[in-house]
């Protein structure tokens, strides 16, 4: 529109109105360039909140991919600590059936030691 404007020629075909045609074609090529600049900042503007929002949706799915991460090597972590911890329970167990200690008794006397129910008696894990 603007280069439709600007090229409308003012020539003596507007003989008495060319004064007027001047003024009406300054203002319809400001206006046009107002609105034209309004729309490119528009646009860039728009283009500026869509890279934001790509931006925290790259941050966001990192975010749950880290936390995702650390709670399966805190699973891992937790299985790997009661896997070893049943393997030393056992291996107490055995060497109190080893002393002729029946099963039950011996499995409570575990468990009331790793509880912490005994005094100054221990099981280093």
């Amino acid at each position: 529109m603007l280069l439709e404007v600007e090229k409308t020629a003012l020539d003596d075909s507007w003989q008495e109105l060319i004064q007027l045609a001047a003024s009406a074609k300054e203002l319809t090529s400001k206006r046009i360039g107002e609105a034209l600049a309004a729309r490119e900042k528009y646009d860039a503007e728009q283009a500026e909140l869509e890279e934001l929002r790509k931006k925290q949706a790259e941050q966001e799915r990192q975010r749950i991919e880290q936390e995702q991460r650390l709670k399966q090597e805190a699973d891992e972590a937790r299985a790997a600590d009661v896997e070893h911890r049943d393997t030393i329970n056992n291996s107490i167990l055995a060497g109190l059936i080893g002393l002729g200690i029946e099963e039950a008794k011996a499995i409570k006397l575990i468990k009331h030691i790793a509880s912490n129910k005994i005094a100054h008696l221990t099981i280093n894990y």
